[in-house]
């Protein structure tokens, strides 16, 4: 299309008037000029143009336009002049928006308990200034809810992110994908899209919390070192932490050795239940938190009763004893009552202090109750 027309005048007459125009400089190829001195952006013409005019390229051009006269001078030399012409391009809103690259596709790590603004994104195109370009932001995806509320909110007009709940929870959610859109005010409007990876670091929330706040159990007193007995269990609701078991130190837990990664007990010591027949103490069960904050703890106790064993022998309160007869005394009749007269005495608990009667000879003059230890006369 034409754009400008250019008008000479020359004193000469005939054919010493000119008759060419024609573009010398700064055309780049995009414009033609024809007889009549009309300057076209048009692929007709034989100096056509074979590319389209872009502001964001090149926003101006400087041509210098010639008119020269049909015939030479007397000393046979062309008769001609120069004009300088600015052309000036008017921007239109054909520049597709971008992000800038501090906002295109970003990955950021927050903590769980952050509130307000954690992100900011911006977009720009390179049409004119004068066009005056803004743009609507939105999250349109990867927005996530807790309790009914989006986790996020973006200003439109700013670009601003922001925390929208009271408490990101990294259990629920430890990371978020959000797309981001940015649309011009414009008619057609342009848009153009990004991605905001956000990660979230665990918080220490929640202590361990054990499966019993007591383990009761019991144990022979003959058991070995290194034996198992009980397992202890706890939680964590910090779902990144992993817990440490330990024992609370004092007498009673000496006796007794806990794994701190599976919470199993085992003996450490000998046990005697004559010597000691219980043992309570607490156990322990500690977060292993990031180092970022400080760990959190809780305890059960845990009660272990030792049970009796056969390991001691009964013993007599005399090892020897004189019994006087008449030598007429009754047979058959009862002359020594061993539990009465002699008591028996042992450690041991339960059925394992129960004792049997017997005695060691083949003389068969007395009998002795196993149960009682009734010394009888049989014969004289």
């Amino acid at each position: 299309p034409s754009g400008e027309s250019i008008t000479v005048s020359d004193a000469d007459i005939g054919n010493n008037q000119p008759s060419t125009f024609s573009i010398e400089d700064g055309d780049d190829g995009r414009f033609s000029i024809d007889s009549d001195g009309n300057i076209y952006t048009d692929l007709d013409f034989s100096v056509g143009v074979d590319r389209v005019l872009d502001y964001e390229t090149k926003p101006s051009y400087q041509l210098t336009v010639r008119a020269t006269n049909t015939e030479n001078d007397p000393a046979g030399m062309p008769v001609f002049t120069d004009i300088q012409i600015a052309i000036l391009i008017i921007d239109i809103n054909d520049e597709d928006p971008f992000f800038l690259s501090s906002s295109t596709d970003q990955s950021i790590t927050i903590a769980e308990t952050v509130t307000g603004p954690i992100f900011t994104i911006t977009a720009e195109d390179t049409d004119h200034p004068i066009l005056a370009t803004t743009f609507t932001y939105s999250i349109i995806y990867g927005n996530e809810q807790i309790g009914g509320i989006d986790s996020f909110s973006i200003d439109p007009t700013s670009g601003v992110i922001s925390v929208a709940v009271t408490q990101l929870d990294h259990e629920v959610y430890p990371d978020y994908t959000l797309l981001l859109k940015a649309e011009e005010d414009q008619t057609p409007a342009a848009s153009v899209v990004t991605s905001l990876a956000i990660t979230l670091t665990n918080e220490n929330e929640f202590p361990p919390a054990f499966s019993q706040t007591t383990y009761t159990t019991s144990i022979a007193e003959s058991i070995r070192i290194g034996r198992p007995v009980l397992l202890v269990e706890a939680t964590d609701n910090d779902t990144s932490h992993a817990i440490v078991f330990s024992l609370d130190g004092t007498t009673d837990s000496e006796s007794f050795d806990i794994s701190p990664s599976t919470g199993l007990l085992t003996t450490r010591l000998e046990f005697d239940r004559e010597v000691k027949d219980a043992f309570s103490f607490e156990v322990i069960a500690t977060d292993e938190a990031d180092g970022l904050v400080a760990p959190l703890q809780s305890s059960a106790m845990i009660d272990v009763s030792i049970n009796d064993v056969n390991d001691n022998s009964p013993v007599f309160t005399d090892v020897r004893q004189t019994i006087e007869l008449d030598e007429d005394f009754a047979t058959n009749s009862i002359i020594y009552n061993t539990s009465t007269e002699n008591p028996i005495s042992d450690v041991d608990d339960g059925v394992n202090m129960q004792v049997k009667y017997s005695l060691q000879t083949s003389d068969t003059t007395f009998s002795l109750n196993e149960d009682t230890g009734e010394l009888t006369l049989i014969t004289t």
